[in-house]
């Protein structure tokens, strides 16, 4: 049961929950409605994407990974860790992610592979920053992996891929040009 449903908040407005606002956002980067008079209404390659549950998917993994920008509700100073690299964070699943890892394992392969992003925030404050971006905001909320740890948006938090992350994301070699 969701929060909305059970009475403990009232929502006057969208932007009091995130998840409708972030819903609004999503569907909108979809192109899956248009805003006309103040109204969403589908658009016909919406319909089409709607009625296409892998289209749907990919379509939704391209937006949220590519370009949904996801500082888009914390304080972090910088707008490109967690937002950069995403692809290579499901590579480092796809290669590390069935067996626990520390957040702090990936993290520091991904400062690796874009040292500049280091640079933006102190390092303890960037771990928390692609941390919570990446693993707490995105790929724990489609389901693509499990957290343990002390709890939701924990300091130090092992990571686990799930079946279903296999299942949605394929990692092939590029062709020989």
């Amino acid at each position: 049961m969701l929060i909305l449903d059970s009475g403990i908040s009232k929502v006057a407005k969208e932007t009091d929950s995130q998840a409708v606002e972030l819903t609004k956002i999503l569907i909108k980067l979809m192109r899956l409605v248009k805003l006309c008079n103040n109204v969403l209404t589908m658009t016909k390659e919406g319909e089409k994407v709607a009625a296409n549950d892998e289209l749907l998917m990919k379509t939704l993994m391209v937006i949220l990974c590519c370009e949904f920008n996801k500082n888009y509700w914390d304080g972090f100073e910088s707008e490109d860790i967690g937002n950069v690299g995403g692809g290579f964070t499901l590579l480092l699943l796809h290669k590390y992610g069935s067996e626990k890892r520390l957040d702090s394992f990936y993290v520091d392969r991904y400062f690796r592979a874009f040292p500049k992003l280091s640079n933006d925030l102190p390092p303890s404050e960037a771990l928390s920053c692609y941390s919570i971006r990446t693993f707490d905001r995105l790929l724990l909320h489609l389901g693509l992996i499990e957290v343990e740890g002390e709890g939701y948006l924990a300091r130090e938090k092992d990571i686990i891929k799930t079946e279903l992350f296999d299942k949605l994301i394929s990692v092939v070699p590029p062709r020989n040009m």
